[in-house]
């Protein structure tokens, strides 16, 4: 977060996402549960932190997101690296093996461009009266940080992790821009697994640390003519993704998921019953 524009960062590494936020809602202190990519992206996708699952063992039949969005009639893809998958594979195996639930999916190390020509050649295939939940994790802005050369912020790693996030940006816009090609009404919900940290608390990378740098993570939620435009100050966490879009779309939630609905902060910018937030985040 702290390297977008929509968030303060003074170098033009996302003019993309700053118009998506400017059109929709940006939570300004949105958090991960653990700056790890295969902890946070399972709990992203589970509604659950990483503890319960994997020391609880509550991963082997935890409801998924593409799992209870086929149930009620979506068509479901991913395109998603394997370093999904990298930290602890075993005991993320089940979801490993699934796939996550997704029906279709792409599970390779593929470029900006590349993703875009899979996601363009899937979302052509798809009949638009079937509703269609995709999940697209951009790599790029992930040690061992890379030189774009349409962006030449500089040589040093922050740097080239600046470039990365541009080239990203540029892949988002037209990642939109395809999908309101063909689904005008699509919802676009831009988050991330981790921060990076280069050097602000004595460290660098992710993994090792709750500071900001590490957990702090963006989330903008666009929906076109259906949401006031407006940010939220109140912390929320990744994990309060899957239950807000659950409720949003009146499916039943899962006893034992967590997070939290954020319908409301979504439409009023406030929620009573949440007067100061939380957000639980460990290493």
């Amino acid at each position: 977060a702290d390297h977008l524009g929509i968030y303060g960062y003074e170098r033009p590494t996302s003019p993309n996402l700053d118009a998506l936020g400017q059109e929709g809602v940006v939570f300004e202190r949105a958090y991960a549960p653990t700056p790890h990519t295969s902890y946070s992206l399972t709990s992203l996708l589970t509604g659950k932190h990483m503890r319960p699952l994997v020391l609880q063992g509550l991963g082997e039949d935890s409801d998924t997101f593409a799992a209870l969005l086929r149930t009620y009639g979506y068509r479901t893809a991913a395109f998603y690296p394997p370093a999904v998958f990298f930290v602890d594979g075993d005991k993320l195996a089940s979801f490993r093996d699934k796939n996550l639930d997704f029906e279709y999916v792409k599970v390779e190390f593929a470029d900006v461009d590349k993703r875009l020509q899979q996601v363009t050649a899937y979302v052509s295939r798809r009949k638009p009266e079937r509703r269609l939940f995709l999940w697209i994790h951009l790599f790029e802005p992930h040690e061992p940080y890379v030189a774009h050369e349409d962006f030449p912020f500089g040589d040093r790693d922050v740097d080239r992790y600046d470039a990365e996030i541009a080239m990203v940006d540029r892949g988002i816009g037209a990642i939109v821009n395809l999908v309101r090609e063909k689904r005008p009404e699509a919802v676009f919900i831009v988050t991330a697994d981790h921060g990076e940290e280069f050097g602000e608390h004595g460290g660098r990378f992710h993994g090792t640390s709750v500071y900001e740098e590490q957990v702090r993570v963006p989330l903008i939620i666009a929906a076109p003519g259906s949401m006031t435009p407006k940010r939220i100050r109140e912390p929320v966490q990744t994990i309060d993704i899957l239950p807000t879009v659950l409720s949003a779309l009146d499916i039943p939630r899962p006893a034992r998921m967590r997070g939290r609905d954020l319908g409301l902060l979504l439409r009023d910018g406030r929620d009573p019953s949440h007067p100061e937030g939380i957000a639980f985040a460990e290493a």
